[in-house]
């Protein structure tokens, strides 16, 4: 191979052959290695981000769905079980630090939102069960 044929990452350093390297974001040359790199971390980041939303915004679907005609029959209980269930996740990834994406910055936040989200959701749950049960007693 000449140096014509190839190049160094412009990441990690490594010489590569020209069709083994690709255009990052920055327009650098980089290793495929690098790219698919990257790109896991974006997505464990994205999980990361998804699992701490996640649990409130479906208890409070699940809340407001309480208040609609016709859907106030089944979709708090579904959005309050999805929501413990997101919780439950969130909290399991917030203790562990290793996995990728959870950082010390964001690992409080998992949990915090794990329990918030697990405590309101179980309390649409349990409304809701009320409900279902001063209906029956009609």
């Amino acid at each position: 191979m000449t140096d014509a044929e190839s190049q160094p990452c412009a990441q990690c350093g490594r010489v590569v052959p020209m069709s083994g390297l690709v255009y990052d974001g920055q327009a650098r040359l980089i290793c495929t290695s690098c790219e698919s790199e990257g790109e896991i971390d974006a997505l464990s980041k994205s999980t990361v981000t998804r699992a701490i939303i996640a649990p409130p915004v479906l208890a409070l679907i699940g809340t407001i769905m309480l208040c609609a005609p016709l859907l106030s029959l089944f979709v708090p209980i579904i959005c309050g079980a999805v929501s413990v269930t997101a919780a439950v996740q969130a909290i399991r990834l917030g203790a562990d630090i290793s996995h990728p994406g959870v950082t010390a910055d964001n690992q409080p936040l998992l949990i915090i939102s794990g329990i918030l989200g697990g405590l309101w959701g179980l309390g649409v749950v349990g409304f809701q069960l009320l409900a279902w049960f001063g209906m029956s007693m009609m």
